[in-house]
């Protein structure tokens, strides 16, 4: 595979890690990303993205595991994923069913996606460096982002969910040295 193109294809996993987009994760895995990469800004992996968001999904986080994601890998923050996922849980204190979100916070009154600066500043710079797989990219990118707001979400089940199973991954995986 082009560099460029696993380089793209590992982005768009980062992304939908971090948004919750688990088809698009299982996608981008398939086509080539690097499930293990480290983030050169942040020593985030996209299980750290996952489980530090606000999206977060057992199913990438086991598709990220069965990918070879190293568990034990800190960010700048010195937290790993599993670090993420309790304190996340821990952050959300006590909750009744019924406060969950009516609407995602990623979409505008008109139910139209609310991208971040660094999302645009992405993706104008992808259009400019990969003009002939930008709108393909883009188009997918989009979709994933707004399948995963239109999801009806329940995180603190998610957590509750993924917290066992790093906790399982980190004792069956070695730290490296």
């Amino acid at each position: 595979m082009r560099p460029w193109l696993r380089s793209l294809q590992t982005k768009r996993l980062f992304n939908a890690a971090k948004y919750g987009g688990a088809e698009y994760v299982g996608d981008s895995i398939r086509m080539g990303a690097d499930a293990t990469r480290i983030s050169t800004v942040r020593n985030r992996t996209a299980l750290i993205m996952n489980c530090g968001g606000n999206m977060p999904s057992l199913a990438i986080v086991q598709q990220l595991l069965a990918a070879g994601v190293d568990v034990h890998v800190r960010d700048v923050t010195g937290r790993t994923a599993l670090d993420w996922a309790r304190f996340r849980l821990a952050e959300m204190g006590p909750w009744t069913p019924d406060e969950l979100p009516t609407r995602s916070p990623s979409l505008d009154e008109f139910g139209n996606i609310i991208l971040h600066d660094f999302e645009k500043q992405h993706l104008d710079e992808l259009r400019i460096e990969h003009p002939e797989m930008a709108d393909e990219f883009i188009q997918g990118y989009m979709e994933s982002r707004r399948e995963a707001a239109l999801t009806h979400f329940n995180p603190r089940a998610e957590y509750e969910a993924i917290i066992p199973v790093l906790e399982r991954a980190m004792q069956a995986q070695p730290a490296a040295g």
